[in-house]
């Protein structure tokens, strides 16, 4: 797939973060990357981040990915824990 044809928004991933910030069992999300992602990409990954402060989570595609299909990270929801 050229870099073009990106079919991920930022806006898809503000929908997202919405959706997962309505949940009210989900606080943060984080980002996952694959093992052949970019630099920039790697950068970001494998971080919380908290839903309640949305502005602060990068958007995905993330800007600058240099990866030859472009950006192919995606964010996980990460649950509180629900045992307290």
């Amino acid at each position: 797939m050229d870099k073009r044809e990106t079919r991920w928004t930022k806006r898809d991933s503000i929908n997202e973060l919405k959706e997962y910030a309505k949940m009210e069992f989900v606080d943060h999300v984080e980002i996952l990357c694959g093992s052949d992602s970019c630099e920039i990409c790697k950068v970001v990954a494998d971080k919380k981040y908290p839903l309640k402060h949305l502005k602060q989570v990068p958007l995905i595609p993330i800007d600058g990915c240099t990866h030859e299909r472009g950006c192919i990270c995606c964010y996980t929801p990460l649950v509180d824990d629900l045992s307290q």
